[in-house]
């Protein structure tokens, strides 16, 4: 009976054992069950992960199976091609066919390469997506083997690299614009870096110098061997300006020619690179202008006082710009980017710590709330951002956007931000994944770069616009000093200046010769700004003796010529004035504000003093002229005059066929009136002789001093006869002359006369006059 109850203890402690394992075993399938569903929902999660960051990177997964030429594509390779993703993706020809057609042969040969080699290739190609748009693709290609290791298919990833395409051909067709106003040659262009080498030149600048392009290209011409010592300081202080970030105005200085003379140049520079190693130089030759240019000193003194001021105003600039790029390098250092993920059910928002210092909160500052968010954006864009928001989430929109945001210190950045939106099985939305970057010192930089631009755009412009007005003034001078007359001086003046004033008319007024009135020569615009005669009293130029302007509000200064009835805008009155004489006026006047600035009444003063000069030469050369032919005495032409008349006359007659009189005049005992009463009595009696025969002549006969008391009277188209009975008259009325000298009365002065005729006596004038003064 003992055995039979220990036996059935032994029984009862096993069943025990048995229960306790069996408990033990079921412990650790549920924990093993558990810890399987919980890797499922792991790698769930990261499949959520991996296929939201495929999302935002616009990157896909593909594969093609040669044998059945099946292609595989995932969701986002879908999206890439613009293509329902509910539908199946195209065949082998109908990828082909959305390749743009010159890519679809290179394409064809990296595919070929890739089975033939089994080698991965890569290849960017645009397409064209089912709604006609036009994207480009990179794509990433390898070889899918077999278990014997043959090449049954193929492989990749795809990325839609639209933006970067575009931004590369914008950047080209930028570069492209650059390279024509390069090789236009407008103006000498070099690309050179602050060591001296000049890595390009265009030809107006090499002409200038006097190399080849091929002593260029094998580094013969370098910028500082070009420039002369004394200009070393100055350059040196033009390129630590440039690696300060300042910008400089242009300089004026010298190269060396190949041939070693010098040119003077106007250079304007600006950087290329942010390290400001690399420059861009506009060079214009200042040959012809320097002349020219000497005249505006008084005017570059004053620049130059501005631009002390613009370099103290750059300086300050300068030190600006560099705190705040300072406190942008301390902000980046943190952090630049961050990834949020918005519970859009809950309304509950989740910060990466990065992201957390990106808008200046510790690490676990966020609450998670959309409020806080929404209040951390800046007014200005809040709006732009939540309608982002609700496009993304309610219209299937991308979601992209740029906006500020106030920092808790009260600063404000610049951030960019780019979101997926997760949807449930109906197309509901109920989470947002996205990312914030920083993108404060890129918007800085923009500007600072879109005003550099602009900067050189400008300065450009004016080089051109200063070019072409001193190129208009060259052509002036030149022409103002091949005319012969006053009167085309004034025509040059009225033709070649009005681009140098566009929007104004003007005329030129010319002092008449009893110098009480001025009468205008010429006119170019509305001839009504002014009147055509009006006297010195009229012009407030003339009365101060220095230019005039008047500009809208100042009507009560406007000169009395100006036509009161049609008012200009503004008018500008410039005295012409050489050798301190006054010449005459130069008047401007416009109907509409700002015609007339200061750099253009600068250039007007410059216009005026060159026509001046002009007018004044030409009156010099007439007097000159004058005096040259003409006897001082008798104001009867001189010998030298009488032998050039004589021969035109002659050849005139010979060509039309008719004579030509020659009377040669010698005043009786003249030399007795010398030695009685004076050589005085004997100019008293040539001038009245000079008088006599200048009034007893035709207008086409001419009356000269042939030397002494000898006066040749030259008749044209007269016969002998009528030649004798002209020297017979003129002999008669001199014996009837009677003058008065002092107390005496001279009144027998007779004269004798010889006659010869063309051609009777001779036909040329070596014939002539020792025939008639036989």
């Amino acid at each position: 009976m003992s055995e039979r109850r220990q036996s059935e203890a032994e029984q009862r402690q096993e069943m025990e054992r048995l229960r306790a394992e069996l408990a033990t075993l079921k412990q650790e399938r549920a924990a093993a069950l558990q810890a399987q569903e919980i890797a499922r929902r792991q790698l769930q999660q990261r499949e959520t992960e991996l296929a939201d960051i495929q999302r935002i990177a616009k990157l896909g997964f593909w594969r093609f199976d040669i044998a059945s030429g099946r292609i595989t594509w995932s969701t986002e390779i879908y999206q890439i091609f613009g293509r329902d993703p509910q539908k199946p993706p195209p065949s082998y020809e109908g990828l082909v066919r959305a390749i743009h057609a010159d890519y679809r042969k290179p394409h064809q040969v990296v595919v070929d390469a890739v089975i033939a080699t089994g080698q991965t290739q890569e290849i960017e190609y645009p397409i064209t997506k089912t709604d006609g748009s036009t994207g480009w693709v990179w794509t990433k290609i390898e070889a899918v083997l077999d278990e014997q290791g043959q090449i049954v298919g193929l492989q990749g990833v795809a990325m839609d690299i639209s933006e970067r395409k575009l931004t590369e051909i914008a950047l080209k067709a930028s570069e492209a614009r650059f390279r024509n106003l390069f090789e236009s040659n407008i103006v000498g262009m070099i690309f050179a870096c602050n060591q001296g080498e000049i890595l390009d030149a265009n030809d107006r600048f090499l002409s200038m110098v006097g190399y080849s392009r091929d002593e260029l290209k094998s580094g013969l011409v370098r910028w500082d061997e070009l420039t002369p010592p004394e200009y070393d300081h100055q350059d040196q202080a033009i390129i630590a300006r440039l690696r300060r970030g300042e910008t400089t105005e242009p300089w004026q200085k010298e190269y060396y020619r190949k041939d070693g003379s010098r040119i003077p140049v106007l250079i304007g520079v600006a950087t290329l690179e942010l390290q400001f190693d690399y420059t861009v130089c506009v060079v214009v030759d200042m040959t012809e202008q320097q002349e020219t240019l000497r005249q505006y000193r008084d005017a570059e003194i004053e620049l130059a006082k501005l631009n002390v001021e613009l370099e103290q105003r750059v300086v300050e600039r300068a030190q600006a710009l560099q705190q705040n790029e300072e406190r942008l390098r301390l902000a980046l250092e943190a952090a630049n980017m961050g990834h949020w993920d918005w519970d859009i059910l809950n309304n509950q928002i989740i910060w990466s710590e990065s992201l957390e210092r990106l808008m200046g909160l510790e690490p676990g500052g966020f609450d998670g709330n959309f409020e806080t968010v929404r209040q951390m954006i800046h007014p200005d864009d809040r709006e732009k951002v939540l309608r982002a928001l609700n496009q993304s989430t309610l219209n299937h929109e991308p979601y992209d956007v740029e906006f500020r945001f106030i920092k808790p210190d009260g600063s404000i950045r610049w951030a960019a931000g780019q979101a997926s939106v997760i949807r449930d099985s109906n197309g509901f939305p109920i989470r947002m994944i996205g990312v914030d970057v920083d993108i404060t010192r890129q918007k800085r930089f923009e500007e600072e770069l879109r005003q550099v631009n602009q900067e050189l755009e400008n300065n450009l412009n004016e080089l051109k616009q200063r070019n072409a007005e001193m190129l208009l003034l060259s052509g002036i001078i030149d022409y103002l000093q091949s005319c012969s007359t006053v009167k085309d001086a004034c025509a040059v003046i009225s033709a070649l200046s009005q681009p140098l004033f566009p929007d104004c008319s003007g005329g030129i007024f010319i002092l008449a010769p009893q110098k009480d009135y001025l009468e205008r020569v010429t006119f170019w615009g509305n001839p009504v700004c002014s009147d055509d005669l009006f006297t010195s009293l009229d012009c407030w130029a003339l009365r101060r003796g220095r230019s005039h302007w008047v500009g809208r509000g100042q009507h009560d200064l406007f000169c009395n010529h100006v036509n009161h009835q049609h008012l200009p805008a503004e008018s500008l009155c410039l005295p012409l004035i050489a050798q301190g004489e006054t010449l005459g006026l130069l008047s401007l006047c416009a109907f509409k504000d700002g015609a007339l600035p200061e750099i253009r009444q600068q250039l007007a003063k410059t216009v005026t003093e060159q026509l001046s000069l002009a007018i004044a030469n030409l009156r010099l050369r007439e007097q000159l002229q004058e005096q040259s032919l003409q006897d001082p005495l008798t104001a009867l032409f001189n010998r030298r005059y009488l032998e050039q008349f004589l021969i035109q006359e002659l050849a005139r007659a010979k060509r039309h066929r008719y004579s030509v009189g020659v009377l040669m005049m010698d005043i009786d005992r003249f030399k007795n009136v010398n030695d009685t009463l004076g050589h005085e009595a004997g100019d008293r009696v040539l001038t009245a002789i000079g008088a006599l025969l200048k009034n007893n002549i035709r207008a086409s006969d001419v009356a000269c001093r042939y030397g002494g008391e000898e006066m040749t009277i030259i008749l044209p188209d007269t016969s002998l006869t009528d030649a004798y009975q002209k020297a017979e008259f003129l002999r008669r009325v001199i014996a009837e002359l009677s003058l008065d000298y002092g107390q005496i009365t001279l009144d027998s002065i007779t004269a004798s006369f010889g006659v010869a005729c063309y051609p009777d006596h001779g036909e040329r004038a070596k014939a002539l006059i020792p025939q008639v003064d036989k």
